[in-house]
């Protein structure tokens, strides 16, 4: 078997709306328009903040997922709308965490 060999550069952009980072808590209230929005489509994503309430408070954490609509894929961590994916996220680290996306 053939052995394949690659580098993969990568810098993470920052998700602004209207030229700022909206914290989780601000996402679940602001409608995201295309216009003002700094990403629109597919995407890699990250959520990454330190826990301030619960079990692991203190702790830093990062989520990492893929989607191919990153603007349905915030609404759907802000209302929590699959009970073992996002609704699990939101509840154990996204509202007990300092984050912004």
């Amino acid at each position: 078997m053939d052995k394949l060999d690659f580098h993969l550069e990568y810098e993470w952009q920052p998700f602004t709306m209207a030229g700022r980072h909206l914290t989780f808590i601000e996402h679940q209230e602001t409608r995201l328009l295309r216009d003002k929005c700094s990403h629109w489509g597919a995407a890699i994503y990250k959520w990454e903040g330190t826990l301030t309430q619960g079990e692991h408070a203190g702790r830093f954490g990062i989520l990492i997922g893929e989607t191919d609509d990153l603007r349905q894929r915030i609404k759907q961590y802000a209302k929590g709308t699959q009970p073992r994916g996002n609704a699990y996220w939101r509840k154990e680290f996204l509202l007990r965490a300092l984050v912004t996306s």
